[in-house]
């Protein structure tokens, strides 16, 4: 998804089923990270090129209202960036064919989708 004025898209990613941790999320995020520490200034030490982090939303979602209360927590432990944006939300979401199961689906998208 791009942002409104189309200049710096956004990168989604939602981990299904991230259980007590949200490890493939939260990696994601600290890969992120890690690129961003290896440029100085917005210039790639590899190709000098200017470059711009792209924002990162990553929604951890699980089943287990504790796995989402732990995920939120290990969120929270994430260092910050001055450059790189991320965002990262746990989320609840149950995987039934009720009309809970449906709700909890169209509020992750658009979670996805802000």
């Amino acid at each position: 998804a791009n942002d409104s004025k189309g200049e710096n898209p956004t990168c989604n990613l939602l981990e299904l089923g991230a259980g007590q941790a949200g490890l493939a999320g939260l990696a994601m995020a600290a890969a992120s990270l890690s690129l961003e520490s290896r440029t100085d200034n917005g210039k790639n030490e590899c190709t000098e090129k200017t470059t711009q982090m792209k924002q990162l939303h990553v929604v951890l979602t699980d089943g287990h209202p504790k796995c989402v209360d732990n995920n939120a927590s290990c969120a929270k432990l994430m260092p910050k960036s001055e450059r790189a944006k991320i965002q990262i939300d746990a989320q609840l979401l149950l995987w039934d064919s009720s009309s809970n199961g449906a709700e909890a689906c169209c509020r992750i998208n658009k979670i996805i989708r802000d």
